[in-house]
């Protein structure tokens, strides 16, 4: 029985260690988004704020000035998605190699839940600091104020942040919900392939 609870505390050892090791690689991802005409490009940095936009050359005949506002919105949408997205491949690098059991399935709402929250914080601090890159800028974007297009895209960020949160986690309790089930409906184990009786009551 010792020896059950050490390796069970080693495996979850190993594991947080492989967490925090994931972690601290989401929070160093960067990521940059275009706009459906390519003519606008948005970066962002590991906080998931705005640091470059860069406009194509003939973005006015491509966009018109009407349209530069929302091309530099879907841009910063583009590039928050793919930063999630790289999140979610670095949490999601070890599940081919999980069995397919009740820990298991446990496991990944756990990492599920972490990667919602960690979304969630950095989707909050993307909001804060984009307000106030917003109220402190007095730079212009041709011609127009930056102020909001720095809080617009702020507030995109943040929003796409928290609905992938919400989806990788959603999707993740329905694969453990889906596994857990199986594995309920599983009655090989048990003595003429049903629970017994006590179990039923």
């Amino acid at each position: 029985m010792p020896d059950d609870r050490m390796s069970s505390w080693a495996r979850l050892h190993e594991e947080g260690d492989a967490l925090t090791r994931a972690a601290g690689s989401a929070a160093r991802a960067t990521a940059a988004g275009w706009d459906d005409s390519e003519s606008v490009r948005v970066a962002l940095d590991t906080e998931g704020r705005v640091v470059a936009v860069t406009v194509a050359a003939a973005w006015r005949r491509r966009l018109g000035v009407e349209g530069l506002s929302d091309a530099v919105l879907a841009a910063v949408r583009d590039a928050a998605m793919r930063r999630l997205e790289a999140w979610g491949e670095v949490y999601g690098d070890d599940d081919r190699d999980r069995p397919a059991d009740g820990a298991g399935s446990l496991n990944d709402v756990a990492t599920g839940i972490i990667i919602f929250w960690t979304g969630l914080g950095t989707a909050l601090v993307a909001l804060v600091g984009g307000i106030i890159g917003a109220l402190a800028s007095s730079a212009t974007i041709f011609g127009l104020p930056a102020a909001p297009f720095i809080a617009a895209g702020a507030a995109l960020v943040a929003s796409g942040a928290i609905i992938t949160g919400c989806e990788l986690l959603k999707a993740r309790c329905a694969s453990a919900n889906t596994t857990l089930r199986q594995k309920l409906a599983d009655n090989a184990a048990f003595h003429h392939g049903h629970w017994p009786p006590a179990a039923q009551a």
